[in-house]
């Protein structure tokens, strides 16, 4: 039986199936939304559009979304709402956590990178993205476009569900002995690269500005200001790329000025291997490198083998960002067990061995020069 033993860590595919399909820790789930450590979440029929940005202390979501709504919107078929447009929809999933193992949200990769800001809420809690031990309720997701109009539907997968039995987070000396194990971090020939530096038990990793395609001279891509009428269709993934995004090429300067209120991808300067036992996590630098968002999508599941697209937002004033900058932390996760399938076997993982690759809703029409 795969739960003899008492699980610690991440969980992944088969415990997170056996945990619902016998003791309901999910209600209202699909099995093809299992992933190897994670479960992704989706739409339900309705969205509701609020007045402002919340979490909801104490109080019972759906009462308030009943009560507070500017109005309600049917989603059942695709619907579009405005940039910084608040929207929240209740998911599909119902959590029936048992006692011992917590919930952890997180935007999906190709959330992220459209710039669409994604957390979920639940009854009760002061906190984004949190589900706390034995959690028993709904799961709520506010949506805001940040820079396009953009469509919304019923069963659209957004976001995803992280589930933790014990805290099972690894030292700077569990992270070196796996890379001595496994090569962690690569170059794009997937050579061994030595391990930075550490803050924290978190690795410590930089900001590419030079190309990693010896086809392309794109180092990457910044938001463009849209038309009123132009919306960004997540019912399909055939949205033209350029009418979004325009390509930022190369500069010998090797610096990038970030302009405030704007949104830009760009990729790591190292590419890291995430061994079957362990998952990871993008975190945030550190506030004192500049007022900017470095992540949306945190996430990386086991078998990951790729550079990290980051979603990258200056907030307050334009911010001159350059080469192989110290730009972000990943923390690293031992996994209740080695999953049944890792990222990119047989899958359809979008961004195994990506460079600098844009969101699966959009068609790359962008010239390589």
């Amino acid at each position: 039986m795969i739960m003899e033993q008492p699980i610690i860590g991440t969980l992944v595919d088969d415990h997170i199936r056996w945990l619902i399909e016998n003791k309901g820790m999910v209600e209202n789930f699909d099995p093809n939304e299992v992933q190897p450590s994670s479960l992704d979440l989706r739409l339900g029929d309705k969205a509701f559009v609020m007045d402002a940005s919340r979490v909801f202390f104490k109080t019972n979501l759906q009462n308030i979304l009943d009560e507070h709504a500017i109005r309600t919107v049917d989603i059942s078929e695709p619907q579009s709402f405005k940039t910084n447009e608040i929207v929240i929809v209740p998911l599909q999933e119902r959590l029936n956590l048992p006692s011992n193992i917590r919930g952890e949200t997180n935007p999906k990769s190709s959330t992220g990178r459209i710039d669409v800001f994604a957390r979920v809420l639940t009854n009760g809690s002061s906190l984004y993205d949190s589900a706390p031990y034995g959690y028993k309720g709904g799961l709520f997701l506010e949506v805001i476009p940040k820079s396009f109009n953009t469509t919304l539907v019923k069963d659209l997968t957004l976001t995803q569900l992280r589930l933790f039995a014990k805290d099972a987070t690894l030292s700077q000396t569990n992270i070196i002995d796996y890379h001595n194990k496994y090569t962690i971090l690569r170059d794009l020939d997937d050579k061994r690269i030595e391990l930075p530096y550490f803050r924290d038990n978190d690795l410590c990793l930089s900001l590419s500005l030079r190309p990693l395609d010896n086809n392309s001279n794109i180092i990457g891509y910044k938001s463009k200001k849209t038309l009123d009428d132009t919306i960004l269709d997540l019912s399909k993934r055939t949205n033209k790329a350029s009418e979004f995004f325009e390509p930022i090429y190369y500069d010998p300067k090797e610096l990038i000025r970030l302009e405030k209120d704007t949104f830009y991808l760009f990729a790591s300067n190292q590419k890291i291997y995430i061994p079957p036992e362990l998952s990871a996590e993008v975190v945030d630098y550190d506030t004192k490198i500049g007022e900017l968002r470095t992540h949306y999508a945190g996430f990386i599941d086991p078998g990951f083998n790729s550079y990290i697209v980051l979603e990258v937002r200056a907030r307050d004033t334009p911010l001159i960002i350059r080469h192989n900058q110290p730009f972000f932390r990943v923390k690293f996760y031992k996994n209740s067990k080695i999953p049944g399938k890792v990222y990119g076997d047989d899958l359809g993982s979008h961004y195994q061995g990506q460079t600098l690759k844009l969101s699966k809703y959009l068609e790359n029409d962008h010239k390589e020069t």
